[in-house]
């Protein structure tokens, strides 16, 4: 589900809600967030909404912002922890 979809607020505005996202489940995310929070620093393999499949970014340092709308992340490839999703 995308959350902003319809809405006035844009994918680029600050964000408006925070929600921890597990990297221990293979789930996929319940809404794409606007970017995700990295805590913890370490791999992140993470799937994109219009992806497919997929793809690990390496080395992901502690406090990083990525600009992504995550669809779901890899527990199996995803050493990062503390991940907190930016909506």
């Amino acid at each position: 589900m995308d959350r902003f979809k319809n809405s006035s607020d844009s994918v680029s505005d600050p964000a408006r809600s925070l929600a921890a996202i597990s990297a221990t489940s293979p789930a996929p995310l319940n809404s794409a967030p606007k970017a995700i929070f990295i805590g913890s620093g370490g791999d992140v393999s993470i799937r994109a909404i219009d992806d497919e499949s997929a793809v690990t970014l390496r080395n992901v340092p502690s406090g990083t912002i990525l600009p992504i709308r995550a669809a779901q992340l890899d527990p199996a490839l995803t050493t990062a922890r503390d991940i907190v999703g930016l909506y």
